[in-house]
Order: structure tokens, then C-alpha cells, then sequence
């Protein structure tokens, strides 16, 4: 046998392939057919039957899997763990009748809930639960159920008095019992009773969609109520939503109170009023029931009263620096009073016009009067007669005016004292004092 002969009858005797076509492929070898054309044939031969074998693997997994009646849904999830061989498709078998095992199990226990739902209902609870336990087909199931609903009919007449005390409770927890106390009297049979269920039912929940409107939106979760036994947990869930409700709103209420206080308080610094009232409105925030919007009217009526003052306290100033040197200066406050310039610019302004009309002897002659009614010391006068130029004399008139200040203010405070030792009522009158001619009269 040559080389080439050996190699093809080994290699077709491996494939997983029918005898007879094995000895059709090596006859027409041997009949002078190509080698390799033949051994392709071989090949495909092997593909060929693999699939055929899948396939009726795979319709021998689908016929087994519909004598165990399972589901359509396990059938498929079956289906999808499909591996050709019949180890693979015994072990799903296998799998496939444990899950009907378990399916028959679950149905069977799901029956035995029902049997004890039902006793329940039927009001033979604990009646019944040896024979309930003892349940292993559904045909017992069946059975079963037929005696309890016997039992239940016997017992249908103690049941009525029951039904009304259940039904008068639950009126009363929600506060409807005046509406239904005719209607719970008047029950004659469990008919009767299901239907005043029923219509306190309804009567409860429009009472909570009532309560819960401007709460959240429940309407879902109410209108779908089936059970009186889910009116108690929703009510409750209506109270905790609306206690966090107005938790997060006090919560939301400080944060937005605080914020404000800063800001105000902020606003209280910047303002252009004295200290002493910028700590009364500061100390007004420690109020419980603080209004922050009228107390932010009431600081800007004190800073445009602060500027009102401020501005007629510098027109009284300039008025008086005006009258030292007795010039007419009516335009000059005319002036000041409808614009935003300040003071200094408008004595400024003064000082040129005195230059302008007023001789260096008529300046001097004015400060020295003024020297004289204050009753300056002499170091005044000494200055006064060093002076020169009418530039010098606007200088000294500033440093009288700052003495005159000086001594208007320490002067107050000593009639202040003097009139509440003496429990005189004359603060209105010290406090008006604008310059030494007041002072004097005071």
C-alpha cells in the first residue's frame, strides 16, 4: 500500500461518518479518484451528519420537555442551555424535571394558603390546620375545600354580630361613624355587611384624597384601595409626608430667616448711620418673630433721615462760616442745598468770594470778633496779627472754626449734665444749640 493510500483510508476511518459512505469515498479513491477532492468530501460529509445529530438532539430535548407539561417560559429557558451529547441533554432532562418537581410543590403550598385564607374568611381558622398540613394533591386540595365551605356556611349566622363591631371600629377610626350608623345597625346579613365594607371604604378614601391634596399626589394609591385593611397604613403614610413636608419647610424657612439676617445685617454695616442704631437693628434680629422686610424700610428711612440731617447739619456749618466775614452768599447755598458737592468745596467756593469782596483788614477785623465771643486764648490774637494775606486769614478762620466745634460740643455735654442732675427738662433746648450766642443764652 503507497503512502498517499495509507494517509486518505486513515484519515476518512477517523471521521465521524456513516461505514457505507467510508466505503463508497475509499472505493472511488481506489477507482483513480483525487485524494483531495475526496477528502473534502469526507469532511463535509462529517459536517453534514453533526448537524443531523444536533438537530435530533435538540427535537429529542423539545419532545421530553413537553411530556413534563413544563411552562413555555422554562421550556425556553431550557432550550437556551442546549449542548449537543446526550450527557448534556440527560443532565437537562434531569434539570427540567426538577423544576417540575418544584412548580408542583409551589402550586401545591400556594393551594394550602388559599385553604387557610379561606378558613379565615369563613371564620374557622384553626379548625382546619391538621387537615390543611395533610394536603398532597391538588384533589385533596379540592376536597378540602368543599368541607370548610360547609363548616363556614354553619357559622355564618354568629358571624353577622361580629361584623357589625368590626365595621363599627372601623367607622369609628375614621371619623365617619355618624355617617354609617344607621347603615351598621341596620345589617341583617354578611350581604349586607361586604356592602357597608364597601361604601365606608369609598367614603375613606375620598376623605383621604381630601387630606392628602395639598400634601403629594396619592390619588393612585387611593383610588386603587381593594382592602379596608390598607386605609390605616396609607393614612399614616399621608401624616408622615405631611409632618416632613412642613419639617423641610420649617428647615427651608430658617435657612432663608438666617440668609436674610446676614444680608441684613450686612446692609446694617454699610449703612451711613450712627453706631448706636446700628446695634439697635442689630439687636432687633434676636427678636422670635423678626419681619426683615419692614425693619430694611425702617433702616433706609434712618439712612435718608441720617443724610437729611447730615445735609442740613453742613448747611447750617456753611451758613455760619459764611457769616464771619457778613458777606451775601444766598446763590452760594442755593447751590449746595440742590447738589451733591461737599462742604469743604463749598467753603472753598466762599473763600473766593470773601477774597473777592472783602478787604484783608475786614478779614481780620471779622476774626478777631469772632476770637473775642468765644473768648479764645491769646495765641489766637497773636496769629491774627501775623497775618498777611487774605490766604493766611481763610487759614485761621478754619482753625477757629474746628476750636468753636471743640467747644460747642464739650460745653453741651456739661449743660447736659448740670440739667439731669438737676432734673430739669431742657435736652431739647441744649440740643439745639448751634453756636456761642445759644450757648451763652443757655
Amino acid at each position: 500500500m503507497g503512502k498517499l493510500q495509507k494517509n486518505f483510508y486513515d484519515t476518512v476511518k477517523k471521521l465521524n461518518v456513516d461505514q457505507s459512505n467510508i466505503a463508497d469515498l475509499i472505493k472511488r479513491f481506489d477507482d483513480g479518484e483525487d485524494a483531495g477532492v475526496l477528502t473534502k468530501k469526507a469532511y463535509n460529509l462529517e459536517r453534514k451528519q453533526k448537524i443531523e445529530n444536533t438537530s435530533g438532539e435538540r427535537q429529542f430535548l423539545k419532545n421530553a420537555l413537553t411530556r413534563l407539561e413544563l411552562t413555555q417560559l422554562d421550556k425556553d429557558r431550557i432550550m437556551t442551555m442546549f449542548q449537543p451529547g446526550k450527557e448534556a441533554i440527560a443532565r437537562l432532562i434531569k434539570e427540567a424535571e426538577q423544576i417540575k418537581n418544584g412548580r408542583k410543590q409551589e402550586k401545591l403550598t400556594n393551594e394550602k394558603r388559599e385553604l387557610s385564607k379561606l378558613t379565615k374568611k369563613l371564620g374557622v381558622n384553626g379548625v382546619f390546620s391538621n387537615e390543611i398540613s395533610r394536603v398532597k394533591t391538588p384533589s385533596n386540595a379540592i376536597a378540602l375545600t368543599k368541607i370548610i365551605e360547609n363548616a363556614g356556611k354553619n357559622k355564618k349566622g354568629t358571624n353577622i354580630a361580629l361584623r357589625r363591631l368590626e365595621l363599627d371600629m372601623l367607622a369609628r377610626n375614621f371619623d365617619v361613624f355618624s355617617q354609617f350608623a344607621g347603615e351598621i345597625a341596620g345589617i341583617k346579613t354578611l350581604k349586607d355587611a361586604d356592602v357597608t365594607r364597601i361604601n365606608i371604604r369609598e367614603a375613606v378614601k375620598k376623605r383621604l384624597l381630601n387630606e392628602a391634596s395639598n400634601v403629594g399626589d396619592f390619588t393612585r394609591q387611593i383610588t386603587t384601595i381593594k382592602n379596608v385593611r390598607q386605609l390605616a397604613p396609607m393614612k399614616k403614610l399621608i401624616e408622615q409626608t405631611k409632618l416632613g413636608k412642613k419639617v423641610t419647610k420649617q428647615k427651608s424657612d430658617t435657612e432663608k430667616m438666617e440668609k436674610s439676617k446676614k444680608g441684613f445685617a450686612l446692609e446694617v454695616q454699610r449703612a451711613t448711620i450712627p453706631n448706636d442704631k446700628k446695634k439697635l437693628f442689630i439687636n432687633r434680629l434676636k427678636l422670635k418673630n423678626v419681619n426683615i422686610p419692614k425693619l430694611s424700610n425702617n433702616l433706609s428711612t434712618n439712612v435718608a433721615n441720617e443724610k437729611a440731617q447730615q445735609k442740613q447739619k453742613n448747611i447750617n456749618e456753611l451758613k455760619r462760616y459764611i457769616t464771619t466775614f457778613n458777606i451775601n452768599a444766598t446763590q452760594i447755598i442755593q447751590d449746595f442745598q440742590s447738589s451733591n458737592i461737599s462742604l469743604n468745596a463749598m467753603k472753598k467756593k466762599v473763600d473766593e468770594v470773601v477774597k473777592e469782596k472783602r478787604t484783608l483788614k475786614q478779614m481780620k477785623n471779622a476774626l478777631n470778633g469772632r476770637i473775642k465771643k468765644a473768648s479764645l486764648n491769646g495765641g489766637f490774637t497773636e496769629k491774627l496779627n501775623t497775618i498777611k494775606t487774605k490766604n493766611n486769614a481763610l487759614l485761621l478762620n478754619r482753625e477757629i472754626d474746628k476750636v468753636y466745634e471743640k467747644k460747642l460740643k464739650t460745653n453741651k455735654k456739661v449743660l447736659s449734665k448740670i440739667a439731669i442732675e438737676s432734673g430739669l427738662t431742657a435736652m431739647n433746648g441744649i440740643s439745639s444749640i448751634k453756636n456761642i450766642n445759644t450757648l451763652k443764652q443757655a
